[in-house]
């Protein structure tokens, strides 16, 4: 449970990566976008009832706002749980809702994995999916230890087929030959990546090296 000392330097430091102020709360898709990118990054905190400029707005309608949190939550893949609690701040009522960091597996929003970068939310880029802690190495560790099951690997691999979709779009948009090339080679990178999981999974499944 947060104190009103904590939510003070939480408001007094502003916005940043894990920390988002909203005055209140309409759409759930907007929400779902930012809890699943905090999951993604270092885990954070949404404070409802605060404008941008960490002015004390407060909120009136709590049960609606608690509400639209938890249509939130429903639409992340795999679910996302997080804690949600009202704060009494400077006469005003203010809803802090907690998202823990994922230490197993990326969170969607309809299709797309989101990261917190400074104080914004963004679609995780093809540089992103090969540096993400959730690498294509700690894949292959895992499955050599037998720690994911099968949902877990099902979705390390989305995070990864989503990785070559994006680098496909992007060598159709970009018009630079020196750009293409850069691109091209990720994208070799990217398919070594996912033949060496491939071997890996037939291996478990069947107990002896496709090649």
């Amino acid at each position: 449970m947060v104190t009103v000392e904590e939510l003070k330097n939480l408001i007094k430091n502003g916005e940043n990566e894990s920390v988002e102020f909203k005055t209140r709360l309409l759409d759930p898709r907007i929400i779902a976008k930012i809890l699943s990118a905090f999951a993604n990054t270092k885990g954070g905190t949404i404070i409802i009832g605060i404008d941008d400029c960490a002015n004390i707005i407060g909120v009136e309608d709590i049960p609606r706002a608690s509400r639209i949190l938890k249509q939130a939550t429903s639409q992340i893949d795999p679910p996302l749980e997080i804690s949600i609690e009202t704060v009494q701040f400077e006469n005003k009522t203010v809803i802090v809702a907690h998202v823990p960091k994922s230490e197993k597996s990326l969170h969607s929003f309809q299709g797309v994995f989101f990261q917190r970068a400074a104080a914004d939310t963004r679609a995780i880029t093809i540089k992103d999916s090969l540096t993400s802690p959730i690498s294509s190495k700690k894949i292959i560790e895992d499955i050599n230890k037998e720690k994911l099951s099968d949902n877990e690997l099902h979705q390390e691999l989305i995070v990864l087929a989503n990785a070559v979709e994006r680098l496909n779009n992007q060598i159709i948009i970009m018009g630079s030959w020196k750009t293409k090339i850069v691109d091209y080679t990720i994208g070799a990178i990217i398919a070594l990546f996912i033949s060496g999981i491939a071997v890996f999974v037939w291996m478990k499944l069947f107990g002896y090296n496709p090649f």
